[in-house]
Protein backbone atom coordinates (compact mmCIF):
# COMPACT_ATOMS: atom_id res chain seq x y z
CA UNK A 1 0.00 0.00 0.00
CA UNK A 2 1.08 3.61 -0.85
CA UNK A 3 0.28 6.94 1.06
CA UNK A 4 1.15 10.49 0.36
CA UNK A 5 1.22 13.42 2.39
CA UNK A 6 -0.34 16.31 0.49
CA UNK A 7 1.16 19.03 1.97
CA UNK A 8 4.83 17.94 1.73
CA UNK A 9 4.72 15.36 -1.05
CA UNK A 10 6.07 12.83 0.76
CA UNK A 11 5.81 8.89 -0.27
CA UNK A 12 5.60 6.11 2.16
CA UNK A 13 5.29 2.39 1.35
CA UNK A 14 3.67 0.24 3.75
CA UNK A 15 3.67 -3.16 3.91
CA UNK A 16 1.04 -5.86 4.44
CA UNK A 17 0.99 -5.80 7.89
CA UNK A 18 1.48 -2.03 8.30
CA UNK A 19 -1.46 -1.53 6.14
CA UNK A 20 -3.90 -4.05 7.96
CA UNK A 21 -2.89 -2.02 11.38
CA UNK A 22 -4.04 1.05 9.50
CA UNK A 23 -7.35 -0.44 8.45
CA UNK A 24 -9.64 0.95 10.93
CA UNK A 25 -7.49 4.32 11.62
CA UNK A 26 -8.73 7.04 8.79
CA UNK A 27 -5.63 9.37 9.29
CA UNK A 28 -2.28 8.97 10.56
CA UNK A 29 0.14 12.22 11.17
CA UNK A 30 3.31 12.34 8.65
CA UNK A 31 6.43 11.37 10.12
CA UNK A 32 8.44 13.90 8.55
CA UNK A 33 5.85 17.61 8.64
CA UNK A 34 2.85 15.76 10.87
CA UNK A 35 0.03 16.67 8.36
CA UNK A 36 -2.64 14.51 8.61
CA UNK A 37 -2.44 11.92 5.79
CA UNK A 38 -6.07 10.05 4.95
CA UNK A 39 -5.49 6.67 4.87
CA UNK A 40 -9.36 5.31 3.98
CA UNK A 41 -11.43 7.11 1.19
CA UNK A 42 -14.85 8.40 2.85
CA UNK A 43 -16.73 7.70 -0.62
CA UNK A 44 -20.14 9.71 -0.49
CA UNK A 45 -23.58 7.64 -0.27
CA UNK A 46 -24.35 5.87 -3.27
CA UNK A 47 -26.91 7.97 -5.83
CA UNK A 48 -27.83 6.83 -9.21
CA UNK A 49 -26.59 8.75 -12.54
CA UNK A 50 -30.99 9.24 -13.12
CA UNK A 51 -30.85 10.23 -9.80
CA UNK A 52 -28.14 12.69 -9.84
CA UNK A 53 -28.78 13.90 -13.48
CA UNK A 54 -32.66 14.35 -11.77
CA UNK A 55 -31.51 16.41 -8.99
CA UNK A 56 -29.11 18.80 -10.62
CA UNK A 57 -31.72 21.52 -12.03
CA UNK A 58 -29.03 24.21 -12.20
CA UNK A 59 -28.20 23.51 -15.47
CA UNK A 60 -30.40 25.47 -18.26
CA UNK A 61 -32.26 23.80 -20.98
CA UNK A 62 -30.83 23.52 -24.18
CA UNK A 63 -32.04 27.01 -25.61
CA UNK A 64 -34.45 27.43 -27.76
CA UNK A 65 -32.54 29.31 -30.62
CA UNK A 66 -30.00 26.90 -30.65
CA UNK A 67 -32.58 24.09 -31.31
CA UNK A 68 -34.15 26.19 -34.25
CA UNK A 69 -31.04 27.59 -35.65
CA UNK A 70 -29.91 24.17 -36.32
CA UNK A 71 -33.47 22.92 -37.99
CA UNK A 72 -33.38 25.74 -40.55
CA UNK A 73 -30.22 24.77 -41.32
CA UNK A 74 -30.39 20.89 -41.63
CA UNK A 75 -33.27 21.82 -43.85
CA UNK A 76 -33.33 22.03 -47.76
CA UNK A 77 -35.88 23.78 -47.55
CA UNK A 78 -34.64 27.15 -45.58
CA UNK A 79 -33.18 29.81 -46.30
CA UNK A 80 -30.52 31.88 -44.14
CA UNK A 81 -33.12 34.72 -43.99
CA UNK A 82 -35.35 32.66 -41.37
CA UNK A 83 -32.42 32.08 -39.73
CA UNK A 84 -31.90 36.53 -39.40
CA UNK A 85 -35.82 36.14 -38.64
CA UNK A 86 -35.48 33.81 -35.28
CA UNK A 87 -32.57 35.78 -34.32
CA UNK A 88 -33.64 38.85 -34.31
CA UNK A 89 -36.69 37.98 -32.06
CA UNK A 90 -34.02 37.30 -29.56
CA UNK A 91 -32.29 40.47 -29.16
CA UNK A 92 -30.64 39.43 -26.48
CA UNK A 93 -28.96 36.95 -28.10
CA UNK A 94 -28.38 38.77 -31.16
CA UNK A 95 -26.28 41.87 -29.40
CA UNK A 96 -24.23 39.42 -28.07
CA UNK A 97 -23.73 37.77 -31.76
CA UNK A 98 -22.72 41.17 -33.00
CA UNK A 99 -20.85 42.12 -30.93
CA UNK A 100 -19.00 38.51 -31.66
CA UNK A 101 -19.29 39.37 -35.17
CA UNK A 102 -18.10 42.58 -34.87
CA UNK A 103 -14.57 41.28 -32.70
CA UNK A 104 -10.87 41.19 -33.85
CA UNK A 105 -11.16 37.71 -33.87
CA UNK A 106 -13.45 37.59 -36.86
CA UNK A 107 -11.92 40.90 -38.61
CA UNK A 108 -14.61 41.72 -40.62
CA UNK A 109 -13.36 44.38 -42.86
CA UNK A 110 -16.71 46.52 -42.42
CA UNK A 111 -18.57 46.25 -39.05
CA UNK A 112 -22.49 44.51 -39.47
CA UNK A 113 -25.36 46.21 -37.68
CA UNK A 114 -27.91 43.45 -38.05
CA UNK A 115 -29.02 39.42 -37.83
CA UNK A 116 -29.55 39.70 -41.44
CA UNK A 117 -26.47 41.55 -42.34
CA UNK A 118 -24.52 39.14 -40.43
CA UNK A 119 -26.15 35.83 -41.87
CA UNK A 120 -24.76 37.25 -44.94
CA UNK A 121 -21.31 38.33 -44.70
CA UNK A 122 -20.61 35.46 -42.14
CA UNK A 123 -22.63 32.26 -43.89
CA UNK A 124 -24.59 29.95 -42.00
CA UNK A 125 -22.31 27.17 -40.73
CA UNK A 126 -19.97 29.95 -39.21
CA UNK A 127 -23.30 31.74 -37.52
CA UNK A 128 -24.24 28.28 -36.20
CA UNK A 129 -21.03 27.97 -34.29
CA UNK A 130 -21.52 31.71 -33.46
CA UNK A 131 -24.80 30.90 -31.79
CA UNK A 132 -23.56 27.37 -29.97
CA UNK A 133 -20.47 29.27 -28.60
CA UNK A 134 -23.03 32.14 -27.08
CA UNK A 135 -25.78 29.64 -25.98
CA UNK A 136 -23.15 27.11 -23.84
CA UNK A 137 -21.08 29.91 -22.62
CA UNK A 138 -23.75 30.76 -20.28
CA UNK A 139 -23.30 27.24 -18.68
CA UNK A 140 -19.86 28.36 -17.61
CA UNK A 141 -20.61 31.65 -15.97
CA UNK A 142 -20.26 29.90 -12.43
CA UNK A 143 -17.44 28.67 -10.80
CA UNK A 144 -16.51 25.41 -9.93
CA UNK A 145 -16.18 25.58 -6.53
CA UNK A 146 -15.54 21.89 -6.20
CA UNK A 147 -12.82 21.41 -8.69
CA UNK A 148 -11.18 24.71 -7.49
CA UNK A 149 -11.79 26.12 -10.89
CA UNK A 150 -12.58 29.78 -11.95
CA UNK A 151 -15.57 30.43 -14.25
CA UNK A 152 -12.96 31.78 -17.16
CA UNK A 153 -10.93 29.17 -16.73
CA UNK A 154 -13.33 26.59 -17.30
CA UNK A 155 -14.64 28.81 -20.27
CA UNK A 156 -11.14 29.54 -21.82
CA UNK A 157 -10.57 25.22 -21.70
CA UNK A 158 -13.68 24.48 -23.14
CA UNK A 159 -13.73 26.93 -25.98
CA UNK A 160 -9.64 26.13 -26.49
CA UNK A 161 -11.24 22.56 -27.29
CA UNK A 162 -13.81 23.35 -29.41
CA UNK A 163 -10.97 25.41 -31.54
CA UNK A 164 -8.68 22.56 -31.77
CA UNK A 165 -10.86 20.26 -32.39
CA UNK A 166 -12.53 22.10 -35.00
CA UNK A 167 -9.18 22.81 -37.05
CA UNK A 168 -7.99 19.40 -36.83
CA UNK A 169 -11.57 18.32 -38.60
CA UNK A 170 -10.81 21.28 -41.40
CA UNK A 171 -7.66 19.14 -42.41
CA UNK A 172 -8.46 15.55 -41.50
CA UNK A 173 -12.30 14.83 -41.08
CA UNK A 174 -14.22 17.85 -42.82
CA UNK A 175 -17.64 16.27 -42.05
CA UNK A 176 -17.38 16.16 -38.79
CA UNK A 177 -16.25 20.04 -38.35
CA UNK A 178 -19.35 21.53 -36.63
CA UNK A 179 -19.93 18.44 -34.58
CA UNK A 180 -16.25 18.89 -33.17
CA UNK A 181 -16.78 22.23 -32.35
CA UNK A 182 -19.85 21.96 -30.88
CA UNK A 183 -18.46 18.84 -29.00
CA UNK A 184 -15.74 20.78 -27.62
CA UNK A 185 -17.48 23.56 -26.15
CA UNK A 186 -19.70 20.55 -24.19
CA UNK A 187 -16.58 18.03 -23.80
CA UNK A 188 -16.64 18.67 -19.99
CA UNK A 189 -20.39 19.57 -19.70
CA UNK A 190 -20.24 16.74 -16.51
CA UNK A 191 -18.11 18.46 -14.48
CA UNK A 192 -21.14 21.26 -14.29
CA UNK A 193 -23.30 18.01 -12.75
CA UNK A 194 -20.44 16.67 -10.60
CA UNK A 195 -19.22 19.88 -9.08
CA UNK A 196 -21.59 20.32 -5.88
CA UNK A 197 -20.94 16.47 -5.25
CA UNK A 198 -16.88 16.99 -5.73
CA UNK A 199 -17.22 19.62 -3.17
CA UNK A 200 -19.23 17.66 -0.39
CA UNK A 201 -16.23 15.21 -0.93
CA UNK A 202 -13.49 17.40 -0.90
CA UNK A 203 -10.99 16.17 1.15
CA UNK A 204 -11.11 12.58 -0.52
CA UNK A 205 -11.41 14.02 -3.58
CA UNK A 206 -7.94 16.08 -2.90
CA UNK A 207 -6.28 12.90 -1.59
CA UNK A 208 -7.01 11.03 -4.12
CA UNK A 209 -5.48 13.27 -6.47
CA UNK A 210 -2.67 13.49 -4.03
CA UNK A 211 -1.83 9.89 -4.93
CA UNK A 212 -2.08 10.30 -8.47
CA UNK A 213 -4.90 9.72 -9.51
CA UNK A 214 -6.28 12.11 -12.22
CA UNK A 215 -9.14 13.63 -12.35
CA UNK A 216 -11.21 11.18 -13.98
CA UNK A 217 -9.90 8.70 -12.40
CA UNK A 218 -10.99 9.98 -8.68
CA UNK A 219 -14.54 10.81 -9.68
CA UNK A 220 -14.54 7.07 -10.52
CA UNK A 221 -13.38 6.27 -6.91
CA UNK A 222 -16.02 8.52 -5.62
CA UNK A 223 -18.34 7.77 -7.60
CA UNK A 224 -18.38 4.96 -9.80
CA UNK A 225 -18.32 7.42 -12.86
CA UNK A 226 -16.61 10.28 -13.90
CA UNK A 227 -17.42 13.62 -15.85
CA UNK A 228 -17.25 12.00 -19.33
CA UNK A 229 -20.18 9.59 -18.62
CA UNK A 230 -22.25 11.80 -16.66
CA UNK A 231 -21.60 14.29 -19.48
CA UNK A 232 -22.87 12.14 -22.44
CA UNK A 233 -26.05 11.40 -20.19
CA UNK A 234 -26.67 14.96 -19.54
CA UNK A 235 -25.99 15.33 -23.28
CA UNK A 236 -28.30 13.16 -24.53
CA UNK A 237 -31.38 14.51 -22.48
CA UNK A 238 -30.16 18.25 -23.72
CA UNK A 239 -30.88 16.24 -27.42
CA UNK A 240 -26.98 16.76 -28.86
CA UNK A 241 -26.74 14.28 -31.50
CA UNK A 242 -25.50 10.92 -30.38
CA UNK A 243 -22.26 11.00 -32.19
CA UNK A 244 -21.30 14.17 -29.95
CA UNK A 245 -22.35 12.73 -26.84
CA UNK A 246 -20.55 9.35 -27.70
CA UNK A 247 -17.07 11.17 -28.47
CA UNK A 248 -17.92 13.20 -25.10
CA UNK A 249 -18.38 9.74 -23.26
CA UNK A 250 -15.25 8.26 -24.20
CA UNK A 251 -12.96 11.88 -24.45
CA UNK A 252 -10.74 10.52 -21.95
CA UNK A 253 -10.41 6.43 -23.18
CA UNK A 254 -10.55 7.22 -27.11
CA UNK A 255 -9.53 3.52 -27.91
CA UNK A 256 -13.39 2.17 -26.33
CA UNK A 257 -15.32 3.56 -28.93
CA UNK A 258 -14.94 3.87 -33.10
CA UNK A 259 -15.30 7.82 -33.17
CA UNK A 260 -12.98 9.57 -35.45
CA UNK A 261 -14.57 12.43 -32.98
CA UNK A 262 -13.70 10.78 -29.75
CA UNK A 263 -9.97 10.93 -30.88
CA UNK A 264 -9.93 14.30 -31.55
CA UNK A 265 -11.80 15.44 -28.84
CA UNK A 266 -9.07 13.31 -26.45
CA UNK A 267 -5.93 15.06 -28.67
CA UNK A 268 -7.29 18.44 -28.23
CA UNK A 269 -7.75 17.85 -24.49
CA UNK A 270 -4.21 16.37 -24.03
CA UNK A 271 -2.68 19.44 -25.95
CA UNK A 272 -4.76 21.86 -24.22
CA UNK A 273 -2.85 21.35 -20.80
CA UNK A 274 0.57 20.66 -22.13
CA UNK A 275 3.08 23.38 -21.80
CA UNK A 276 3.48 25.98 -24.71
CA UNK A 277 7.02 24.35 -25.61
CA UNK A 278 6.59 20.59 -25.62
CA UNK A 279 6.13 18.35 -28.61
CA UNK A 280 2.20 17.61 -28.88
CA UNK A 281 2.60 14.25 -30.29
CA UNK A 282 4.84 13.12 -27.25
CA UNK A 283 1.85 12.97 -24.49
CA UNK A 284 -0.32 11.24 -26.93
CA UNK A 285 -1.40 8.03 -26.95
CA UNK A 286 -0.47 6.29 -30.38
CA UNK A 287 -3.55 5.05 -31.80
CA UNK A 288 -4.83 8.76 -31.19
CA UNK A 289 -2.03 10.50 -33.00
CA UNK A 290 -2.07 8.22 -35.53
CA UNK A 291 -6.39 8.20 -36.50
CA UNK A 292 -6.07 12.03 -35.92
CA UNK A 293 -3.26 11.86 -38.63
CA UNK A 294 -1.50 15.37 -38.45
CA UNK A 295 2.37 15.62 -37.29
CA UNK A 296 3.33 17.38 -34.11
CA UNK A 297 4.46 20.49 -36.68
CA UNK A 298 1.12 21.09 -37.92
CA UNK A 299 -0.50 20.13 -34.52
CA UNK A 300 1.84 22.71 -32.50
CA UNK A 301 0.63 25.03 -35.38
CA UNK A 302 -2.89 24.37 -34.69
CA UNK A 303 -2.56 24.45 -30.68
CA UNK A 304 -0.61 28.03 -31.15
CA UNK A 305 -3.17 29.49 -32.77
CA UNK A 306 -5.62 28.42 -30.72
CA UNK A 307 -4.24 29.83 -27.56
CA UNK A 308 -4.35 33.33 -29.19
CA UNK A 309 -7.89 32.77 -30.62
CA UNK A 310 -9.08 32.04 -26.94
CA UNK A 311 -7.34 35.34 -25.22
CA UNK A 312 -9.16 37.22 -28.39
CA UNK A 313 -12.38 36.06 -27.91
CA UNK A 314 -12.68 36.16 -24.09
CA UNK A 315 -11.20 39.20 -23.71
CA UNK A 316 -13.64 40.93 -26.77
CA UNK A 317 -16.85 39.11 -25.63
CA UNK A 318 -16.25 37.55 -21.81
CA UNK A 319 -14.11 40.87 -20.22
CA UNK A 320 -15.36 44.08 -22.72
Amino acid sequence: MEIHCTACKKKYILSPEQAEKLALVPKIPCPACGTLIITQIEKPAFMSKEKLLKQTGALPPMPEILIRAKSIIDSPYSDIRDLADILEKDQAMTARLLKLANSAYYGLRHPVESAHKACLVLGEQTLLQMITLVSTSKLFSNNLDGYDLDAATVFSHALFVALVSRDICKNRFKALENSAFAAGLLHDAGMLVLDSHIKNAKESYKNLRGQGLSQHGAEKELFGFDHAEIGHDFCVNWNVPEDQALAIRWHHEPDRADSNLAHVLYTADILSWQDPDRVPGDDLNEVSFCRVGLSSEELHEIRSRAWQDVAQIVADILIS
